[in-house]
């Protein structure tokens, strides 16, 4: 069979624990030694087309899954100790190798089982086998799991096993942990959230509800591949016997002005709370973990780039404690940890900590006593709140949507100064530690999709001024600036945050070719520059971005403004760096059809003209919210040439009476503007003499120098000066 991809194997030779030392030179084990690894395939139904998994498990601490070679010969390395193998007990490890879409028929894969087996007296032997799995890939697909992008339901604890995997077990009269796993095949699909609605008959287990959610007043393509997505959460305690988990999955359809609900169908888990569950590890140990991570919230805390995030650290003894030392750890430099500080029962303990690259190292005690209380509750996931963490976002690091802080490296002590270590859990350890998630906080993300760009402010100024759609009820974050009122005001605030770069999407947006924008040459007056810059169509647009490269050492940015600032349009500027960023807002859709935008620089003193100005990049947004990609002229203009002379077009042109045509010079200087005939003989002189900087209109009546009426047919308007020459064409036409 084929592999997907060899970069699935990228990490090839890394060993997951220690490596197998000396195992080269190890003797081979008695003929019949196994070392219990099982193999399984993933989904077990597998079709063509969609993802498949070769899945390894093993049960701790009797084996150890310690490393993984391929691709071209699968090979899996485990660890056995004998003497610690326990009936009752499963630590379950776990591997999982992505093969990759497959296609249809049977497929074979042979897996090599490379098993080291370690005595008491530290010798070692080692014990080899090859496995086969044979497996059907189905040519088609059909539902996937027990209910649409619902792949698995785990309900209880995973203990009572020896050779993998181990069943999920669960406990009488405690509450019964669930674990649900599934992915989409689309990004425009998202878990919302998952609710447990109690029955009224008991005993019996209560309702799960599996809430989707797809934003449609997005109006962005969508990505196609594969999304997975997992939640926990606990049902209420049950005594022994058979039930069936009630599970229904909703679809909400999120468009701009209302919500729809589909459903999309109910299945039933069957599952056994036992008579007795093994008992619990030693009470000389704690559990730790972040408060709310199993409360269904896919966030434990919201971060913004002016609001700080906390969360809380709960611990669940079986001794009273005195003292608590550990590690926490950030996946991601764009948060930093600021402040920890002990609450709860710990609130009086002394704190020492430092700051690491990656988060924080802390030791907390208490001078007498043991402050901590054991927890005796009979509950899972509760504890005493005793550390509370303050993280803020760095300077200029922008925030991903989530980060994840760990706990690592935790160990406690009594009052004596005995150390009490963390529980062995009994649950089944998800893949990655025990995070808690700080998500990034959008407020100007209106319509949901992640970024933050001039789509979201198109749809902002048709719900704040009523003139769309807006959902109902509307969300709170349009109040930008916490005034309490909803108005332009709060356009501009998020107009800021995106001018500022927000978090913009990278998908091409839908082609407008009625939208096009240009940048004229730009005109010199003095040691002030002006760059115009043109958009044709703009009735067609709902918003815009333009970043303005320009020669930040030589010019200051005076400003930008549109021409005759027209009442329909919103615009603001600031300049990022050699940048200047220009944000344009429409707030009707009865704006003028073209606008003209103009850079102002000015320069500075002691600072010789030139470089080059130019339009680095631009979004744009129609008036329904979508992204716009449209077209672009000239982008680059050089302002070492900037025209000492320029003539501006006739108009009219032709004309039978009169025309009319502006002549503008950079600085002041003498200036001849005429009019010949196709022979180049001069017709009528226009203006002759010293002319200061700036725009000068003429006209021409048609006339000869004599007053006469010039014949009807082609002529030309010559402008001169500063060594410079324009010239421009005028059509003559008789009289009606």
């Amino acid at each position: 069979m084929t592999f997907g991809s060899k970069s699935l194997f990228g990490f090839i030779g890394l060993l997951l624990a220690t490596s197998l030392a000396g195992s080269a030179a190890s003797e081979p084990c008695p003929s019949g030694t196994f070392v219990p690894v099982q193999l399984l395939i993933r989904p077990e139904n597998p079709c063509a087309g969609r993802d498949v998994e070769l899945v390894i498990l093993s049960c701790g601490p009797c084996v150890r899954l310690v490393g993984l070679e391929g691709p071209d010969s699968l090979r899996v390395r485990a660890r056995m100790r004998p003497f610690l193998c326990m009936p009752a007990v499963c630590f379950q490890d776990t591997l999982v190798v992505r093969l990759g879409p497959l296609a249809a028929g049977t497929q074979t894969l042979n897996v090599r089982v490379i098993g080291e087996v370690v005595h008491p007296d530290s010798s070692v032997c080692i014990a080899e086998r090859t496995e086969t799995l044979t497996f059907t890939v189905g040519s088609a697909c059909g539902p996937q799991g027990p209910l649409p992008y619902l792949d698995q339901v785990e309900i209880g604890t995973q203990v009572i096993c020896v050779r993998a995997p181990c069943p999920p077990l669960a406990c009488p009269f405690v509450f019964i942990p669930v674990g649900l796993r599934g992915h989409f095949d689309t990004d425009c699909i998202g878990l919302q959230r998952v609710e447990v609605l109690p029955r009224r008959a008991y005993p019996a287990p209560p309702f799960v509800r599996i809430v989707y959610g797809q934003n449609d007043c997005s109006r962005r393509p969508c990505i196609d591949g594969t999304f997975p997505w997992s939640t926990r959460l606990a049902i209420p305690e049950l005594p022994p016997g058979d039930y069936v988990l009630p599970v229904e999955a909703v679809l909400v359809h999120s468009t701009c002005g209302d919500s729809l609900v589909e459903t999309l169908g109910s299945t039933g888990v069957p599952f056994t709370v036992v008579q007795e569950c093994p008992p619990l590890p030693s009470p000389s140990c704690f559990t730790a973990e972040w408060h709310g991570a199993f409360d269904g919230n896919p966030c434990e805390a919201l971060v913004a780039p002016d609001r700080k995030a906390q969360v809380i650290l709960e611990l669940s003894p079986g001794v009273a404690l005195a003292g608590l030392q550990g590690e926490f750890a950030l996946d991601s430099l764009a948060l930093e940890i600021t402040d920890l500080k002990p609450v709860g029962p710990a609130a009086g303990m002394h704190l020492g900590w430092r700051p690491t690259p990656r988060g924080a190292q802390f030791v907390m005690f208490a001078e007498q006593g043991s402050p901590i209380p054991p927890f005796l509750m009979e509950c899972i996931h509760c504890g005493w709140p005793v550390l509370q963490v303050t993280l803020g976002p760095r300077a200029g690091v922008p925030l991903p949507p989530v980060t994840h802080l760990v706990a690592r490296g935790l160990l406690a002590s009594d009052s004596l100064g005995n150390a009490v270590p963390e529980c062995p859990s009994l649950f089944a350890r998800p893949f990655l530690e025990m995070a808690a998630s700080i998500c990034a906080d959008q407020p100007c993300d209106f319509n949901g999709d992640g970024s933050q760009d001039v789509r979201d402010l198109v749809l902002m100024v048709h719900c704040i001024l009523g003139v769309g759609g807006c959902p109902d009820p509307k969300p709170s974050d349009l109040d930008c600036n916490h005034d309490g009122t909803l108005g332009v005001d709060d356009v501009l605030c998020c107009a800021r945050t995106v001018l500022s770069g927000g978090s913009q999407d990278t998908i091409p947006g839908r082609p407008e070719p009625g939208v096009r924008v240009s940048m004229g040459q730009p005109q010199a007056g003095g040691e002030r520059v002006e760059v115009p810059i043109a958009l044709e169509g703009a009735a067609l647009l709902g918003a815009a971005r333009l970043a303005i490269e320009y020669p930040a050492d030589r010019y200051d940015l005076e400003g930008a403004d549109l021409d005759g600032a027209p009442a329909e349009w919103l615009s603001l500027h600031e300049q990022q760096g050699n940048q200047a960023i220009v944000g344009l807002i429409g707030l009707s859709a009865a704006g003028r059809s073209d606008l003209t935008l103009r850079l102002r620089l000015k320069l500075k003193p002691g600072m010789p003209s030139g470089g080059q100005v130019r339009l680095a990049r631009g979004q744009f947004a129609g008036p329904d919210g979508a992204a716009l990609d449209v077209t672009t002229g000239p982008s680059v203009r050089s302002l070492g040439s900037v025209e000492r002379v320029s003539l501006a077009v006739p108009q009219p042109n032709p004309f039978s009476r009169s025309t009319r045509f502006a002549v503008t010079v950079a600085q002041a200087c003498r200036l001849e503007v005429g009019i010949y005939d196709l022979a180049g003989r001069e017709v009528r002189q226009i203006h002759r003499g010293w002319t200061p900087a700036g725009t000068l209109t003429l006209e021409w009546d048609g006339r000869s120098a004599d007053g006469g009426r010039a014949r009807a047919g082609l002529y030309f308007v010559r402008a001169a000066g500063a060594g410079e020459t324009r010239v421009r064409r005028l059509a003559l036409v008789s009289a009606p």
